[in-house]
């Protein structure tokens, strides 16, 4: 009878089919991953599994590397479900490039960034501030 409850208990919440809950995870985890908190507990279990492995890097990468990747989990948190699914798409298809084609792609990006920031109107600025005067004069 036990065996059949363990066997029960397997088939409902087989390994790594069951979400992780936010409260669960260690301050460490939530720390790195804060940028999802927000939707954690809506995650699939792949995905959170995902998650977590980067958690675990986190504290050996350099700090630049850690804004990094705080900055793109913050914008891929902001993504509509359609938007990461073209993002996961396209990163699929250059993972299937070449090395050599995905140097070209980069080079092309680079030019494409820099072209647009070139075309970017400066930001506006505040409007002056009105010049006093003195009545009496």
């Amino acid at each position: 009878m036990l065996c059949l409850f363990a066997l029960t208990a397997f088939a409902a919440h087989p390994s790594g089919t069951h979400r992780t809950a936010w409260v669960k995870l260690t301050p460490a985890q939530q720390y790195a991953l804060a940028p999802l908190a927000g939707e954690w507990d809506r995650l699939a279990p792949f995905r959170q599994r995902k998650w977590l492995k980067i958690a675990a890097r986190y504290d050996k990468m350099p700090p630049e590397e850690q804004q990094r990747l705080q900055s793109r989990m913050r914008k891929w948190s902001q993504l509509t479900p359609a938007q990461r699914r073209l993002a996961r798409k396209r990163f699929k298809k250059v993972q299937k490039l070449t090395p050599e084609e995905r140097r070209k792609l980069k080079a092309q990006w680079r030019r494409h960034r820099h072209a647009a920031a070139a075309h970017k109107p400066p930001p506006a600025s505040a409007p002056a501030a009105p010049v006093a005067t003195d009545p009496h004069h």
